[in-house]
């Protein structure tokens, strides 16, 4: 179990990486680029969480 919580990790990571460099390219300034960059990390944080409580609730 642990060991698809750490994949499911490093996917994510990856999935993000690829978005902040997505994000890197079409952002106006480096400030919006932060924000989005905190937002969308904050998001997949909160989202891994919710999964993790639905899994072991259900």
């Amino acid at each position: 179990m642990s060991a698809l919580g750490s994949a499911r990790g490093l996917a994510q990571a990856k999935l993000l990486r690829g978005l902040r460099r997505g994000l890197q390219r079409s952002a106006p300034s480096p400030l919006l680029r932060r924000r989005l960059a905190i937002v969308v990390l904050l998001a997949a944080v909160l989202g891994a969480t919710c999964m993790f409580w639905l899994r072991d609730s259900g």
